[in-house]
């Protein structure tokens, strides 16, 4: 977290939080690390994504940990994590969610072919050259169907996998 923590410790200076909340491993790491080294003051809180617990997603230095089930709480106590305030809110999912929307109608907003199966890959943070890779082995495989990467914001990995020509197949 160290290494790792110069860019982040910029754009603390930059804008000057009163509060961080992370909800990803290494961004809780890094803002632990920093307000170990009393880098930074601000409060730190730390959200659950999954509904369990692994220990390397918590810290000392948290302010708060937001948990999705009341069983994370129990778990947070039982590691010793007891003492830090804990918000118990379940998974917080944006309301467009819940409308269901029909495959058909997807595939037709997406301009995927509703005769063809469909593969889809999401890198849930995989390296571009790991997402590349996937890619193109799925490209060499005999079978025929469609695939849709997920790419987020990331235009970089989006141009570079529009440059790999499909097999005709």
């Amino acid at each position: 977290s160290s290494f790792n923590s110069k860019h982040v410790l910029a754009i603390l200076r930059q804008f000057q939080p009163a509060i961080v909340v992370s909800t990803g491993v290494n961004g809780s790491a890094i803002m632990a690390y920093l307000k170990s080294k009393g880098l930074y003051r601000g409060k730190l809180v730390i959200v659950f994504s999954d509904y369990h617990i692994q220990r390397f997603w918590l810290h000392h230095e948290a302010d708060l940990f937001i948990c999705n089930i009341p069983e994370q709480i129990e778990e947070l106590k039982n590691l010793g994590f007891g003492a830090i305030p804990t918000a118990l809110t379940g998974t917080l999912i944006a309301q467009k969610f819940f409308t269901p929307i029909s495959r058909d109608v997807s595939r037709e907003s997406l301009g995927l072919l509703q005769s063809m199966p469909l593969v889809l890959i999401g890198g849930a943070g995989k390296t571009r050259s790991s997402m590349q890779e996937i890619f193109q082995q799925l490209l060499r495989s005999p079978k025929s169907f469609q695939i849709a990467v997920l790419c987020g914001t990331n235009n970089e990995l989006k141009e570079e996998l529009s440059k790999i020509s499909a097999p005709t197949h």
